[in-house]
């Protein structure tokens, strides 16, 4: 878990300062390794929890309407991004808020780029 938690860490510096959490997910939404700026861990797991409810029944309509593979939400609220990404063999994943000032390309290619190492270092 040390080698997760130490990808989740340097995840977080190249976000910078705009990252609100970050939290790599198991498929019962439990966060298996987690970065965050929030105070209150309570509500960085209903965060977590909840967002990771919202991909699986996603990932069930998009399989249902043979729309293809799932790879990623986009949320968008009126103080924040949350992106979810799907990772390894989609069993898992990348959960990540960010203010508004955050640029959403760069986020996700930063998503990208580290979900094979992050995947590889889950412990299965």
């Amino acid at each position: 878990m040390a080698k997760l938690d130490d990808l989740v860490k340097e995840l977080r510096g190249e976000f910078g300062g705009d990252m609100i959490q970050c939290s790599v997910c198991s498929p019962d939404g439990m966060a298996i390794a987690r970065e965050t700026t929030l105070t209150d861990l309570t509500n960085a797991d209903m965060l977590t929890g909840r967002a990771v409810m919202a991909a699986e029944t996603a990932k069930r309509v998009v399989g249902k309407l043979s729309l293809g593979g799932f790879e990623e939400i986009i949320l968008t609220t009126d103080k924040a991004f949350i992106l979810s990404k799907a990772i390894g063999d989609g069993s898992y994943t990348i959960l990540c808020s960010f203010t508004k000032k955050a640029t959403l390309g760069t986020v996700r290619m930063l998503i990208e780029e580290y979900a094979d190492r992050i995947w590889d270092a889950i412990p299965r």
